[in-house]
């Protein structure tokens, strides 16, 4: 009976605790998407989107190691998937399907590990969203790809 009693007590903190950290991490994506929308304009809100999600799944890596580097290859490949979906958007449809497949690839490759086979899924993801649900022209790529450079750094800080 004492027994019961107190894994009924630890089941109650332990969901306090999730309850918790849900409402803050709920708290922190809307006001990072908020702030990225208004630092960066209306149509790359959703690459704030795509940070807040890149931001939780890059913890299961410690990039605290070598942050520079991290950064720059965050950053390059970022630009890369920002750039691709931009001119998978813009360019003729035998000219998208090879880039589309590329990007794809590159996006496996890179995040395909031995230990965290998961972690391609949130760029993936991201890719699919810079192409279809938030597209851009030419003429906007500039003020989206500083906004990837500072989710890059907000992901590798």
């Amino acid at each position: 009976m004492k027994k019961l009693k107190q894994t009924g007590v630890r089941m109650k903190e332990s969901l306090f605790k999730n309850f918790r950290s849900a409402t803050l991490n709920f708290i922190f994506i809307i006001l990072f998407v908020n702030v990225f929308q208004t630092v960066f304009g209306m149509e790359n809100s959703i690459v704030g989107v795509i940070f807040t999600i890149m931001m939780s799944a890059s913890m299961v890596r410690d990039l605290t190691a070598a942050p520079v580097k991290h950064l720059c290859i965050q950053t390059a490949v970022l630009f890369l998937m920002t750039c691709a979906a931009c001119l998978v958007v813009n360019a003729p449809p035998l000219l998208a399907l090879p880039v589309n497949f590329a990007m794809l690839f590159l996006i496996l490759y890179a995040f395909t590990y031995e230990y965290t086979s998961h972690l391609y899924f949130p760029y993936i993801l991201s890719y699919l969203f810079l192409v279809f649900i938030s597209p851009v022209t030419p003429g906007q790529l500039p003020k989206r790809l500083l906004g990837v450079f500072a989710g890059a750094v907000s992901i590798s800080w």
